[in-house]
């Protein structure tokens, strides 16, 4: 079984026609998804986009994934880009993170030190799937985990882009959760905005959205391309 995790545009896909949003109530609390035969949905910011990105529970979310049989899970990830190279449109598929702080212990009455990384088997086939459609990704690059829901300061970005290409606010905790979890992660992430004076812009929340939108449909079906694969 595969887990996805992103947002609204993958509950309405023809393979959850008719799914009914089910809930999975473990020790970290209450996670809500969908399913059909070959995938489990969730997500992040909730069925009623209520849920912002300082409140997601990953470890909730994991722990379902986990304890519904899922062995590997794929997020969609809205980035801003910290690097000129990476222009707007981008689909990353990033190697690696940086998660300081808000970090997750799923597991957290066991002493586990777990070395998290992105799965090379999940990030290869996503980047197989994105060249067959068309769409070259750039296939490295660091990801940096701010804490969320206000973007970063154009100081912080100058200090974050000297050690990391892209910056989002959920990918490195929930790849922190599933390494917890013993969940193979990897993350296909586009690329909708600069971050906040990269080029000399200033980010906004409607631009970001209005990119978001336009990238959604070739994220889900790469995603859906690489499940069947998986």
């Amino acid at each position: 079984m595969i887990g996805i995790i992103g947002g609204t545009l993958f509950s309405e896909a023809p393979i959850f026609a008719g799914a009914k949003i089910e809930c999975h109530e473990g020790k970290h609390g209450k996670a809500f998804f969908m399913r059909s035969e070959k995938a489990i949905f969730i997500n992040r910011h909730g069925f009623g986009k209520d849920t912002p990105p300082h409140m997601i529970n990953h470890a909730a979310n994991m722990e379902a994934f986990r304890d519904l049989g899922v062995s590997y899970v794929i997020g969609a990830c809205s980035v801003g880009s910290m690097k000129p190279e990476i222009p707007l449109g981008s689909i990353v598929i990033p190697d690696d993170y940086i998660n300081l702080w808000g970090i997750t212990s799923i597991f957290n009455r066991e002493i586990r030190h777990v070395a998290p990384r992105l799965s090379e088997k999940l990030t290869g086939i996503l980047a197989d799937e994105s060249l067959k459609r068309g769409k070259k990704p750039i296939c490295s690059g660091v990801y940096f985990q701010s804490s969320g829901p206000r973007f970063e300061t154009k100081a912080e970005i100058r200090m974050m882009s000297q050690f990391s290409d892209i910056v989002g606010m959920t990918m490195g905790q929930e790849a922190d959760a599933a390494a917890e979890a013993g969940i193979e992660y990897a993350a296909i992430c586009s690329a909708d905005n600069y971050a906040n004076g990269i080029k000399g812009s200033d980010v906004t929340e409607s631009e970001v959205r209005r990119m978001a939108g336009e990238n959604a449909a070739s994220i889900r079906d790469i995603i859906f391309g690489a499940m069947e694969r998986i």
